[in-house]
């Protein structure tokens, strides 16, 4: 078994499953990640004149619970795991307007977006084990 050509393996199916799409000045990565309506994961990503990255979900996540009949605000159980998922991986979430965000340089944009993505799949997850 050649472990590091399986592992080069996957690093080129995902790098070619990632689409990029061009929206003003956010880029849309699409991801070969599925929600639970097997839709593709989707990550809007924008530079500022500093180098300063923006990674948003653009209210993707929490929008898609609450068009399900999931709110947050049903009980103190649930927003306390979105605010555990988002602590834990770096992020914030902006209530008015239900967006997750992140911030990264280009050095640490890598692991930003694997974040994001991860915490997505947690957040969308929220709804298949019921939190209550």
């Amino acid at each position: 078994m050649d472990i590091q050509k399986m592992i080069d393996d996957y690093a080129n199916w995902l790098k070619s499953e990632i689409t990029v799409a061009e929206f003003g000045e956010y880029y849309e990565l699409t991801t070969p990640y599925l929600d639970r309506f097997n839709d593709y994961l989707q990550i809007y990503v924008k530079q500022d004149s500093n180098g300063v990255i923006t990674l948003t979900d653009d209210g993707y996540i929490i929008n898609n619970l609450h068009s399900s009949g999931f709110t947050l605000s049903a009980s103190i159980k649930r927003r306390r795991m979105l605010e555990h998922i988002v602590r834990n991986y770096s992020l914030r979430f902006d209530e008015i307007n239900n967006v997750i965000t992140t911030t990264a340089t280009a050095e640490t944009f890598p692991s930003k977006k694997h974040l994001m993505v991860q915490a997505m799949l947690s957040i969308d997850d929220m709804f298949e084990v019921g939190v209550l």
